[in-house]
C-alpha cells in the first residue's frame, strides 16, 4: 500500500499488533501527541452524529440505522464537511502558537 495513516497515540493505535500490522502492510504513521486538540475532521462529526442519536433518542437497531442515515442525508453537506475542516485547521494553527486554547481566551496555562 502507498498510503499514510493519521492517529494520535491511543494505546490501541499503538500496540504490538497494530504497529506490526501497519508495518506488514506498508502503511506510514504520523502521529499527534495524547491529548492533543482534535486535528482530524472526522472526529468532530463523530461528535455532532452522537448528538443527533442522543436528541432522536432510538429505540432499536432499525431506529438507529434510520437516525444515522437521516443525519448523513440531511446534515452531511459539502457546507458541513468544509466547516470540519476550517476547524481542524484552527487546532492545526493554535498547535503551533504554545498558547492553551481549551476557552475562549488562550492563556499560557498548561494543560491539565
Amino acid at each position: 500500500m502507498d498510503c499514510k495513516v493519521v492517529q494520535d497515540n491511543a494505546p490501541c493505535h499503538k500496540s504490538l499488533h497494530t504497529m506490526a500490522f501497519m508495518h506488514t502492510m506498508g502503511i506510514r504513521l504520523a502521529c499527534f501527541p495524547p491529548n492533543s486538540p482534535d486535528f482530524n475532521p472526522i472526529e468532530y462529526l463523530w461528535r455532532d452524529l452522537k448528538r443527533f442519536i442522543s436528541r432522536q433518542n432510538p429505540r432499536n437497531i432499525q431506529d438507529l440505522k434510520l437516525t444515522i442515515q437521516e443525519f448523513l442525508q440531511n446534515d452531511v453537506t459539502i457546507t458541513y464537511c468544509n466547516k470540519l475542516i476550517d476547524a481542524a485547521r484552527i487546532n492545526i494553527y493554535r498547535s503551533t502558537d504554545g498558547l492553551n486554547h481549551e476557552g475562549n481566551n488562550p492563556t499560557n496555562r498548561l494543560y491539565h
